[in-house]
């Protein structure tokens, strides 16, 4: 189901293009600036003690380290060929699609893959008893609950991952644009196409045809954490018939 009905100004002007190494610094700033009052970030990063010491410190500690993970894991999306944009950064969408990656490009992938996060290790040393407490919460949780939603359908699956849009740019329909041509593509290959979300956001995957099929509670069990539940939503969108003319093809490259 098309969403695009509305947006059709949008659509003739900017498509889903490739991202590219030089939109880099634009992507990262409106990326972080678009997750910046995110939950789930909120939950992992926002303990008792990271809140009660240096808090001036920790702040710029976090916005560093968060743009060192965007900077490494955008410019890996690129070299792969797995991240669009629209308006070179204005919105992003990543895809991580390992039923249509080589074997022998699959484990060039694992290698840096393990580099980058060997890397990122070294920023993990700053993180309180509490946030490794709560990652660790997050990482068992989600893991299970995975299993439980997808069962082993999930290397089958296409991804979909990091959507993103520069407040300044939300509401016209830049995000829908990059959902709908993912979703175009996973119903051509009649692949069910999945991803994961907090609670506040399912009602826009929903009109895309995506339902709830798992959900992972944060903080409900935790005696420092004074707030609702955060609540990481599992969703799954099974492919539609593909409205393609026979023999046409779709690429995941732009």
């Amino acid at each position: 189901m098309s969403l695009l009905a509305g947006y059709e100004h949008v659509e003739e002007k900017l498509k889903p293009e490739l991202l590219a190494y030089g939109d880099l610094p634009h992507t990262v700033d409106a990326s972080l600036r678009a997750n910046w009052d995110d939950p789930v970030s909120h939950y992992l990063e926002d303990t008792p003690v990271s809140r009660r010491y240096i808090p001036h410190e920790a702040l710029d500690l976090r916005v560093t380290r968060t743009k060192v993970a965007m900077y490494a894991m955008f410019a890996d999306d690129i070299r792969r060929r797995e991240i669009w944009t629209i308006n070179h950064g204005d919105s992003i969408m990543r895809f991580p699609a390992p039923v249509t990656v080589p074997r022998g490009r699959k484990a060039l992938n694992k290698l840096i893959i393990s580099i980058v996060q060997g890397f990122l290790k070294v920023f993990t040393v700053f993180r309180t008893k509490e946030q490794k407490k709560r990652r660790e919460e997050l990482q068992k949780k989600l893991k299970a609950t995975i299993a439980n939603a997808l069962g082993d359908r999930v290397p089958e699956l296409f991804s979909l991952d990091g959507l993103s849009t520069a407040p300044e740019k939300q509401g016209l329909g830049y995000a829908s644009l990059l959902v709908d041509k993912l979703a175009a593509i996973a119903d051509a290959q009649s692949r069910g196409l999945w991803l994961i979300t907090t609670s506040r956001v399912t009602s826009f995957y929903a009109q895309f045809g995506f339902k709830t099929v798992g959900s992972v509670p944060l903080g409900e069990d935790n005696p420092t954490w004074k707030e609702d539940p955060v609540v990481f939503c599992i969703m799954l969108r099974e492919p539609e018939a593909a409205s393609l003319h026979l023999g046409e093809k779709v690429s995941l490259v732009c």
